[in-house]
């Protein structure tokens, strides 16, 4: 007759089940088969990949010391035996510490969640105890139940882990995040505040009260709470709208479906700031605007000035034809200019922009600078000044590039500027580089633009004729970027301004 019923059965089955912590319960089940069975002591052993052997529980750790020669023997190692199934066990004779001769039954079983651990249950008593097999049998069972609360609390070990993991992950996004269970919210990050403009801890607040402070910064009340309605309704599994907030902001909120039963659902809203975004494709629009201004009238121009030459009808004395094709040759040349910049930034901003570098003497680099000067500026040549402070030191640059670079910042000046412009073109030594100043009295930038000059597509005034494309400092900066070179300006609203680049110089 069997030592163990039903009744116990089931009750350390429940302890196992039941139990929030399989291994703070593991002992007191041990225990109890040790007295239901009238041993003296019973073992749960983990052996991982290494071959190292670890005590999962023990019913009485005194007692453990009285077999710890058998547990270091090499008679041991084959109670792991298992073909990964619970097999039968395995009855073995043995001497304590103490010389007494004992019994030891062990009953390898495997683990689902992680194969590569061995366990085993080692039950070790006097040796005229008889265990009949109907006990083990039992045992085996019990055994199928630590197995499965082992592996039970393995995987809630790890998933608990990975949750934490994972919440630290998304505390550090630039992005604000925030997780809702049904309608309680159970974990948001800082940034989300920054973005929303709120100092709450969420967790404390319901959902709705989250929908409210959205609804408080938008500048579309209206529009919001109907964006919000939508996103509310659980059918609708992925859905984001935008919104701009009284501050200035342009804010897109997604929801994200993350799990879904019968009871519950979980679900994460991402707030992401757009302003940047939104900003370039108003500067990609006034780009296109401005571009087919500028394209449209040197087009004009040489379209006028070839109609008249080809008028039948009117017979233009020479002069008027050379002035006709002059003109034509101007606008040909400004509307080869203009496309020219178009190439250039397209280049740049693909990342496909190639230099040629030669290495010269920064001396023969300003005659050459001198010479085109005088052949692009003529008539306002006189209001160019050049100097230069420097010996024999040599540069590697393409020369044209940097060139180009200089006619920008010196169109610039012209442009804006009265008829009175002074452009100042300064060349020095500074540490290791040679750096190239081009000055003006013109109007100045204001400090709040500073910053954004380099910016592509960016145009101080859109409507104002002289601003060009936007394109030619995002260029400028693209060319010395290539150098491995620096640009910046210094300026304040109507005292000019002074942009800088520097080159490194070429160590002999």
């Amino acid at each position: 007759m069997s030592r163990f019923d039903l009744h116990m059965i089931k009750r350390l089955s429940e302890m196992l089940t039941m139990s929030t912590s399989c291994t703070c319960i593991l002992q007191e089940v041990l225990i109890t088969i040790v007295e239901a069975v009238q041993f003296d002591l019973a073992v749960i052993f983990l052996k991982n990949t290494k071959e190292e052997t670890f005590v999962l529980s023990c019913s009485h750790p005194n007692r453990f010391q009285k077999y710890k020669n058998y547990f270091k023997s090499e008679k041991f190692t084959a109670c792991f035996d298992t073909d990964r199934k619970i097999q039968g066990s395995k009855h073995d004779l043995i001497t304590s510490n103490r010389g007494e001769e004992c019994q030891l039954y062990s009953i390898p079983f495997p683990l689902s969640y992680d194969k590569d651990i061995k366990c085993t249950f080692i039950l070790i008593g006097k040796r005229d105890v008889i265990i009949s097999a109907e006990d083990l049998s039992f045992l085996k069972i019990i055994m199928n139940q630590v197995s499965l609360a082992i592996d039970n609390e393995l995987i809630n070990t790890n998933t608990k882990r990975l949750s934490k993991s994972s919440l630290m992950i998304l505390d550090s996004f630039a992005e604000g995040v925030m997780v809702i269970n049904n309608q309680n919210i159970f974990f948001w990050n800082q940034k989300l505040n920054c973005l929303i403009e709120s100092n709450k801890s969420w967790t404390d607040y319901s959902i709705e009260q989250f929908f409210k402070q959205l609804i408080a910064i938008s500048k579309d009340t209206l529009n919001t709470q109907l964006a919000i309605d939508t996103l509310q309704n659980d059918s609708i599994i992925h859905y984001h709208f935008f919104i701009e907030t009284r501050s200035n902001k342009y804010l897109r909120i997604k929801k994200y479906p993350l799990e879904k039963s019968h009871t519950s659902f979980t679900w994460g809203i991402v707030v992401s700031d757009f302003t940047q975004y939104k900003e370039s494709d108003k500067l990609k629009d006034d780009l296109i605007a401005t571009v087919s201004h500028e394209l449209r009238t040197p087009l004009t121009s040489i379209k006028g000035n070839a109609s008249a030459l080809l008028r039948t009808d009117i017979n233009w004395p020479k002069e008027d034809q050379i002035l006709f094709l002059e003109d034509i040759y101007e606008e040909s040349d400004h509307l080869n200019d203009l496309i020219g910049k178009l190439l250039d930034f397209s280049k740049i901003n693909a990342g496909a922009l190639r230099i040629d570098p030669i290495v010269l003497t920064v001396q023969a680099f300003v005659r050459n600078l001198s010479v085109q000067l005088q052949k692009r500026y003529k008539e306002r040549f006189s209001q160019i000044s050049l100097h230069m402070d420097i010996g024999e030191e040599r540069i590697e640059i393409d020369e044209q590039r940097i060139i180009q670079v200089i006619f920008n910042l010196i169109d610039n000046g012209f442009k804006h500027n009265t008829a009175n412009a002074s452009i100042k073109v300064n060349i020095h030594r500074f540490d290791h580089n040679i750096q190239i100043t081009v000055s003006d009295n013109g109007k100045g930038i204001p400090k709040e633009n500073i910053d954004k000059i380099f910016d592509k597509y960016y145009q101080k005034n859109p409507n104002d004729a002289a601003t060009g494309f936007g394109l030619g400092l995002a260029i400028c900066k693209g060319f010395i970027t290539a150098h491995n070179g620096e640009i910046w300006v210094e300026s304040s609203e109507g005292c000019g301004s002074s942009f800088h680049f520097s080159i490194p110089i070429v160590r002999r």
